[in-house]
């Protein structure tokens, strides 16, 4: 029976679903009997958000993985990349480093565009130039379906970028997405049809000053709620998570109504992130029982951390300290109890080592 939608949900669908999402590098998967397809189909719009519009993606663009947890570049978490002359350009972060997507930087007022990409030979510069006029007149820009990035301002930047990564098209602009002249940009792609390519442009940006649009919403937290719920159900079991009194948590992350501030509680566990050290960058869940009630600390990248109260233990059920651990820069995970075993043995050869 699924954790989240119980037995309304169709368990005859194969579905995987990640402790810690598969965008962050989790490896481990709940099946299908604990968290139905139908629950994943919700989370895939939520996790989404949390992968592109969330502190989430600063880390994800320093530290990776890239798309799908692997450790590639990932395209499809495309960001404001500015120069020294604060011109800003689409492109996106990996491992530290800035890489610019192929995209026409539109001037309004002069009429003019410039296409751009990373390929400084001319012939395959052009060539990338065709295909991205052949992808980009497969998009109606009217229909809405689109990224929008907002451009500050005050920057020097041109009045419209257009670009194409993972099979999506990104628009930036000065305006909301709202006041976006949609109409004046479909007929400009159209013109681009005809347009003859005559010299391209390469440029690299070195020591870019990156802008990461941060979306700050219940939508958010809900995911680091379902990474708890996941973690615990692992854990635990399904029996365990199912309990009634796990309900009104349960329902707020699958449909969204109430608040967060009913399950937040930055005074739980204060001392657990120095109390045990992780490994570099990695993710953490660990729960307790405070007051009688099942507390959980999400912990990623070693920085971003929500606390939640789940709600009360269950009668008859005892619950010690336990966690899961994803440390995706070495493709492994423990549970607490696996993790703090592997230290002592470690330690223990580090002593006998010494004492010869």
């Amino acid at each position: 029976m699924c954790i989240y939608l119980g037995e309304t949900a169709d368990n005859s669908i194969k579905s995987e679903e990640h402790i810690f999402p598969a965008c962050i590098g989790g490896i481990k998967k709940l099946s299908n009997n604990e968290v139905s397809a139908d629950a994943n189909k919700i989370f895939m719009k939520l996790e989404n958000a949390f992968a592109h519009r969330s502190e989430i993606q600063l880390s994800r663009g320093f530290y990776g993985p890239g798309k799908r947890g692997k450790d590639k570049k990932n395209e499809s978490s495309i960001v404001m990349l500015y120069d020294k002359n604060n011109q800003g350009e689409l492109g996106y972060m990996y491992m530290g480093k800035a890489y610019t997507i192929p995209q026409i930087l539109i001037h309004r007022e002069t009429n003019t565009f410039t296409f751009t990409s990373m390929e400084k030979e001319e012939a395959k510069a052009k060539a990338t130039a065709q295909n991205f006029f052949n992808d980009i007149a497969k998009f109606n820009i009217l229909e809405d379906k689109f990224m929008h990035i907002y451009m500050d301002r005050n920057d020097a930047s041109p009045d419209f970028i257009i670009g194409i990564a993972d099979k999506k098209i990104i628009i930036a602009s000065h305006t909301a997405r709202e006041n976006l002249d949609k109409a004046f940009i479909n007929n400009y792609i159209k013109k681009l049809m005809g347009a003859v390519i005559g010299e391209t442009e390469s440029k690299t940006i070195t020591n870019p000053h990156v802008v990461m649009p941060f979306e700050l919403s219940d939508d958010i937290n809900r995911v680091f709620a379902k990474i708890a719920f996941n973690s615990l159900c692992y854990l635990k079991g399904a029996d365990f998570v199912n309990s009634k009194e796990f309900d009104d948590f349960r329902k707020w992350i699958i449909t969204g109504e109430g608040s967060s501030e009913n399950w937040i509680d930055e005074n739980i566990a204060p001392h657990i992130e120095t109390t045990i050290t992780f490994p570099k960058n990695s993710h953490w869940c660990i729960f307790t029982v405070s007051n009688k009630k099942v507390c959980a600390v999400v912990c990623l990248y070693e920085h971003w951390t929500r606390k939640y109260i789940i709600g009360d233990l269950p009668e008859n059920e005892t619950l010690p300290l336990i966690g899961y651990i994803c440390d995706y820069q070495n493709h492994v995970e423990y549970t607490l109890s696996e993790y703090i075993y592997n230290i002592a043995k470690n330690n223990h050869k580090l002593l006998e080592g010494n004492n010869e």
